[in-house]
This record gives structure tokens, sequence and C-alpha cells, in this order.
């Protein structure tokens, strides 16, 4: 992935590096080899999306700890847009860690070409950035009482804003994915 940052290991890699004896006599035997491969790409979206799914809880706390400053604060207005924005990064965590997946059978009807998987880890990469950038913005606004109403009424736009750009860009990918049937 062109893009990846240091700051973790490549999970395409990991689930590589994590092959059994039985695993590898599999990529030996004509047939089965395009299988385990199909198995082992499925296996990286399953920790990518699990691990997305952490920090999108993790912002789901920092917006519950916001909403609590809120009101401890007085500061009512501001209750409506944490629970619209509570919502929708809700929902934006349940769309990618409970979205469909694919299964790869013997005999797929799905052709995934190297062009097409390097363009499937660009939004993946593009999703989990923009995931992150919630998180961070979600974690600055914990503190409501500290804010004045304007940085919290403009940090939550930005929220907002963000979690329609990676549900765009998760959409995307996921057409991607639908669209690649031979």
């Amino acid at each position: 992935m062109e893009n990846q940052q240091d700051n973790g290991p490549d999970i395409r890699k990991t689930v590589d590096d994590d092959k059994s004896i039985l695993k590898k006599i599999q990529l030996l035997i004509p047939g089965f080899r395009g299988y385990r491969q199909k198995e082992d790409i499925r296996a990286a979206d399953e920790i990518l999306r699990s691990e997305i799914g952490k920090i999108m809880i993790g912002a789901l706390s920092s917006l519950n700890n916001s909403r609590q400053s809120a009101i401890n604060f007085n500061k009512f207005g501001a209750l409506n847009f944490i629970g619209n924005s509570i919502s929708s990064v809700e929902t934006l965590q349940g769309d990618i860690v409970h979205g469909q997946q694919g299964y790869s059978g013997l005999v797929a009807s799905v052709k995934v070409t190297d062009e097409v998987l390097n363009k499937l880890y660009e939004y993946d990469y593009e999703y989990v950035s923009k995931c992150k950038e919630i998180a961070d913005l979600c974690s600055k606004v914990e503190n409501v009482g500290a804010m004045n109403d304007n940085d919290v009424l403009n940090s939550l736009n930005n929220i907002m804003t963000l979690v329609n750009d990676a549900r765009k860009v998760w959409t995307t990918r996921m057409e991607t994915v639908e669209g690649i049937k031979e």
C-alpha cells in the first residue's frame, strides 16, 4: 500500500506471515491457491474492520463524555448536535464492522486483479484515515465545558463532515467490490 504510514504493521503481511502448514500446502495445489489467497484477503479485511471498530468505539466514548460535559456545564444547546454526531458515528461504525463481507468459494464468480485490489487498498487507506480524524476530533470535543459555543458547534460540524466523507469512501469501496463480478 503506497500511502501506508509507519505506525503499524501491514495487515496483509500479518495474515501472510500466519501461514500454517495446511495453508502452505493449499498454496501449492492448483485450484486451491486462488481460494487460499482470497481467504487471506478476507481475513485481512476482517482484521482491518475490527481495528476500525475499536477506533470508532473510542470516538463514541469521547462523544458520550462530551455529552456529559455539556450537561455538567449547562451547555444544553450543544446536546442535540452531540446526539446527532453520536448517531452518525454509530451508523458509520456499524456499516464498517457489520457490513457484508465477501466469501471466496473454490469456484468464485469474482475476479480480483492486483489492480482492483490496490484500488480497494486505496479506499481502505482513505476511510481508515477519515475514521482516525473523526476519533481525534471527537477526543478534542470531549471537554465541551472548557470550549466556547462556536468552537463546539464548529467541531461537531467538522465531525459530521468527516463522517459523511468516510461514508462516501466506504460506499464507493463497497460498490467497487460488488462491481468486480466476471
